[in-house]
C-alpha cells in the first residue's frame, strides 16, 4: 500500500514529485526510472532508481542542487518541477541563482 506524502503545517513535503513523474512519462522517447536516474548520477547526484521512485511518490525530498540536477536531466526549466504558484516558483528561484547559473553553464560560473 502507498504511504500518502508526508506533510508539514498542511503542505506536502515533498511538492515536486509528481512533476518529475509528470515529466519523465511525457518525456521523448519516455525515460525509465533507471534511466532518468542513470541521467542524475551522470550530471553529479546520487539518486538510484529506488530513490527516484520515492521521490515521485512523494516519500522522499529533493534537496535544492538536487532539483537542478532534475530539471536538468529531464531536459525542462527548473520551474516546470515546481508548483504552480508563480510567486512560490519566483522565490525558489532566486534562491539558486548560483547553483541555476552553474548548471545552466558550469565553464562561466563564478
Amino acid at each position: 500500500m502507498k504511504s500518502p506524502p508526508q506533510r508539514i503545517h498542511g503542505t506536502q513535503k515533498n511538492i515536486v514529485g509528481p512533476r518529475v513523474r509528470k515529466a519523465r512519462l511525457r518525456s521523448r522517447p519516455r525515460l525509465t526510472q533507471q534511466q532518468l536516474a542513470d541521467r542524475v548520477v551522470n550530471l553529479g547526484a546520487h539518486i538510484d532508481r529506488a530513490g527516484i521512485a520515492k521521490i515521485e511518490i512523494g516519500l522522499r525530498c529533493v534537496c535544492d542542487f538536487e532539483l537542478l540536477i532534475l530539471a536538468k536531466a529531464l531536459h525542462v526549466a527548473v520551474t516546470r518541477l515546481l508548483p504552480v504558484r508563480t510567486a512560490l516558483r519566483r522565490e525558489a528561484l532566486t534562491a539558486l541563482p548560483i547553483a541555476h547559473a552553474t548548471l545552466a553553464d558550469p565553464e562561466t560560473a563564478g
